[in-house]
């Protein structure tokens, strides 16, 4: 398989058993929030993952925040926010 090939379709060679890129957050909205959050916690077979999380709202911060949970939610099942808690690394508005 070609490495072109494979970019096109969502696959790279990024790390060791990382390979496969996925998009998360996005909107088409012209002017929004914007909240990124993190997170980093053991697994439930006890390997550290970090994981990332981004919102974004039309109205809001605090809708951009709910948005930025979720999306980190959808993509870390093994991620509770009350038992691991996240930090916001980015906020901006454009």
């Amino acid at each position: 398989m070609s490495s072109r090939w494979a970019r096109e379709r969502g696959y790279t060679n990024y790390k060791a058993n990382v390979d496969i890129l996925h998009h998360q957050a996005n909107t088409n909205l012209p002017h929004v929030y914007v909240i990124v959050v993190k997170t980093s916690y053991k697994t439930l077979r006890g390997k550290e993952r970090t994981s990332y999380g981004c919102g974004f709202s039309h109205a809001h911060y605090d809708h951009a925040l709910v948005m930025a949970l979720w999306d980190l939610q959808a993509f870390s099942w093994g991620w509770n926010q009350e038992k691991h808690g996240y930090e916001i690394v980015e906020q901006l508005q454009y």
